[in-house]
């Protein structure tokens, strides 16, 4: 294994589990089981472990830019693992609401922004394709923290499978940070040569690359605004189905198996997404890939109308293939979005507000769905295709200020 496929491993593995706010649901039946606390009462978990790490994200930004990557990281960890500790002598709502929200997802966004940020860093050449790379993982995470959790539940009870889960994700993200910052190692080589300390931004320049880096010269910047309400927009209506995916096929009177097959459809083509448009971003441009995502997404949104009109359920399957793809395809954008236009000075700061449209769109797309769903999959669709429509009528104003392929080369 060569160097590069050790570190890009490495960050794999650390984002992989730092994926804990989306893998709730295999955690909120053994909690409310356990404790006989109500349903909606531990559901408001989830609502403030998406905030923390968010926030996260933020937090993280700001500690890159002002002390390095080595801080972010360690304090990641060490959240995370004090979250851990909380939730294994938790005895009330307030230990659950201060271990998984205020500690435990916490944790997670900073490491998730600073493990991310440090890995593309290494990969100067190939942002799209090691993004999808990177968030590929992060995406499969859920399924594979909650199949463990699961399977240590039913052997040990909650208290003791929480605590073997915190002590095995405080060795993984420990062992992974020590390889990213180099401590493993004198230095770690990038492409072309070169070599980056921990505390240098990027090979080819120790200090500020690109452009200026001003955050707030970003926030008046009417094309990063465009692509925030484009990433919300399509976020919100992919979530009105990723969370509802089971029900949409029950609705359509299919069995159990059926049922099960298209809930992880959605999931296995989300991560393939991310790979395919992060290839598609380095091959083609942002603006193509901007406009196929956009196309794709409204592809399965018309046959998801189809297939709730004409109970077709191939082509329900078609649709949440289409709707996963495409849907997993705007994660990898974000930070090469970020970096072409904004530079790679404060990239951290910069990549954590974007990713704020994750805790929108995480809060638009359940509320619309709830209502437009008890109407049948029809309405719901047509509510998709009005989102997906806005979304590309923000494309001409991300487009405007858009560097061209030869300059985004300098940045």
């Amino acid at each position: 294994m060569t160097r590069k496929v050790f570190h890009l491993t490495a960050g794999a593995v650390m984002l992989m589990f730092c994926s804990l706010p989306y893998s709730w649901a295999m955690f909120a039946a053994p909690v409310i089981r356990t404790f006989g606390w109500s349903a909606e009462a531990v559901g408001f978990t989830f609502s403030m472990g998406l905030a923390g790490f968010c926030v996260g994200g933020i937090v993280s930004g700001i500690l890159h830019s002002r002390y390095g990557i080595r801080p972010v990281l360690l304090s990641g960890t060490l959240l995370m693992t004090a979250g851990f500790f909380t939730l294994t002598l938790m005895s009330e709502l307030l230990s659950l609401y201060l271990g998984f929200g205020g500690l435990l997802c916490l944790g997670a966004g900073i490491l998730y922004n600073g493990a991310l940020s440090r890995t593309l860093v290494l990969f100067p050449g190939n942002a799209g394709r090691i993004s999808g790379v990177l968030l590929m993982s992060f995406g499969c995470g859920a399924s594979v923290i909650g199949t463990l959790f699961s399977v240590l539940d039913n052997r040990f009870g909650l208290r003791a499978a929480l605590g073997l889960l915190g002590l095995l994700i405080t060795v993984v993200q420990t062992v992974g940070s020590l390889v990213l910052t180099g401590a493993l190692r004198k230095n770690i080589p990038t492409a072309g040569g070169k070599e980056i300390r921990p505390d240098m931004e990027s090979a080819e320049d120790p200090g500020p690359v690109g452009e200026t880096g001003d955050t707030f010269a970003m926030l008046r910047c009417p094309s990063f605004w465009f692509y925030f309400l484009w990433t919300v927009l399509l976020g919100s209506a992919a979530l009105i189905v990723v969370g509802n995916s089971a029900a949409i096929a029950a609705s359509l009177g299919q069995g159990l198996a059926v049922v099960a097959f298209c809930a992880g459809l959605v999931s296995v083509f989300n991560g393939l997404g991310r790979i395919v448009f992060g290839w598609i971003l380095d091959v083609a441009g942002s603006r193509v890939t901007f406009a196929a995502i956009t196309a794709v997404f409204m592809g399965g949104s018309i046959l998801l109308y189809y297939s709730a009109a004409s109970l077709q359920i191939v082509v329900l399957i078609i649709s949440y293939g289409l709707l996963g793809l495409s849907y997993g395809g705007v994660f990898p954008c974000n930070s090469a979005y970020i970096r072409s236009i904004f530079g790679s000075r404060n990239f951290a700061i910069h990549f954590s507000i974007v990713n704020m449209s994750v805790l929108a769109a995480g809060f638009i797309g359940p509320l619309l769905a709830g209502p437009m769903l008890r109407k049948g999959g029809v309405p719901a669709s047509l509510l998709m295709m009005g989102m997906t429509l806005a979304g590309a009528l923000c494309l001409p104003g991300i487009r405007r200020q858009m560097p061209s392929k030869a300059e985004r080369k300098t940045l």
